[in-house]
């Protein structure tokens, strides 16, 4: 900002509120207290000064005593719903809520199920859990990959290691990212067992499967290249 855009108190009578962003409100200050009294040489002119001020402060707040603050308002924010609003992506415009969030309990015999069901499908499986930092941070790219995607062949599975009992937090994490997906809690108890069942030595773990329910890629850490793999197996026949 410029020193010449710069606030700065408004003189009496002056409003600084711009139409478009701001709303005047109205903060009571004496415009005479910035008068000096005291510069006034002669003491019967002070003194007359002194005894008149309560009368004319009490007028001057009557009718112009109020000095304008500018107190900025954010934008308004276009209602998706209205006529003429932009489209918005289905997760964008879902309502998501821990109950309705599609999850199950189930064994690496129910994750296979669940990727033979989407033949003629790229499908993306993400290994995560709540207590692994690393699954969390990444967790919004996966839902952003889905949501891109997902209208031109791809689908998502997410699989949860933490113990089945924290079923309602699982919910409820995978609500506040806006998941549109399916979502499966391993059956075992946390630990190695679970792991070996999958196929995975830890987590995050990522796999990649073609339209044919073919692993294609797999990765124990972040793929960079995920978009890349993506409109690959997108583009296959």
């Amino acid at each position: 900002m410029a020193d010449g855009d710069r606030l700065r108190p408004a003189r009496l009578g002056e409003s600084l509120a711009h139409p478009s962003t701001s709303v005047l409100r109205k903060t009571c200050l004496p415009p005479l207290m910035r008068h000096d009294y005291h510069s006034s040489k002669e003491p019967a002119v002070r003194n007359s000064l002194y005894f008149v001020t309560p009368c004319l402060l009490v007028v001057v707040l009557l009718f112009t005593g109020c000095e304008a603050e500018v107190v900025k308002v954010p934008p308004r924010v276009r209602n998706a719903s209205l006529p003429g609003a932009p489209a918005s992506t289905s997760s964008a415009a879902a309502t998501f809520e821990p109950a309705t969030i599609a999850v199950k309990v189930g064994d690496e015999t129910e994750l296979a199920a669940m990727i033979a069901a989407h033949k003629g499908k790229v499908v993306f499986v993400d290994y995560w859990a709540t207590w692994c930092e690393p699954c969390v941070e990444f967790f919004p790219h996966t839902v952003e990959t889905h949501d891109k995607y997902q209208g031109q062949g791809l689908t998502t599975i997410a699989v949860s290691f933490d113990a089945a009992s924290e079923e309602e937090k699982v919910r409820r994490f995978l609500a506040k990212e806006r998941v549109g997906f399916e979502n499966l809690i391993c059956s075992y108890d946390p630990g190695t067992e679970a792991f070996e069942k999958f196929g995975i030595d830890l987590v995050p773990h990522f796999r990649l499967y073609d339209k044919q329910g073919k692993l294609r890629a797999k990765w124990d850490a972040a793929p960079k290249d995920l978009d890349a793999k993506v409109k690959e197996l997108l583009a296959e026949k």
